[in-house]
């Protein structure tokens, strides 16, 4: 009988110690899924920070662009403005313009 009860506890050890390698070896593989989920990750903020400086380099080109234009606008404004002033200064055969 105590050979039984000891053979058992044995075999009962036994399969414990198979579940706890089992539980192991899954936890093993979990962490394996997170690690490659988090370097993933990690790429991926990499790719947004680099698509928002692009998106601010240009939005900073754009803006300058903006206001280039805006001073060429101005400056073209000063010019006809000149232009028309020169313009009614002239006579054409005895009729000013």
């Amino acid at each position: 009988k105590e050979t039984e009860k000891g053979r058992e506890l044995s075999d009962k050890a036994g399969n414990s110690l198979t579940e706890i390698v089992e539980m192991s070896e899954r936890v093993m593989e979990m962490i394996q899924q997170i690690a490659t989920a988090s370097e993933e990750q990690s790429a991926s903020a990499e790719q947004i920070a680099s698509s928002v400086n692009q998106i601010n380099s240009v939005t900073r080109q754009t803006a300058e662009g903006i206001r280039e234009s805006a001073q060429s606008a101005d400056e073209l404004n000063r010019r006809a403005t000149s232009l028309q002033e020169l313009v009614t200064e002239f006579k054409l055969a005895g009729k000013q313009l």
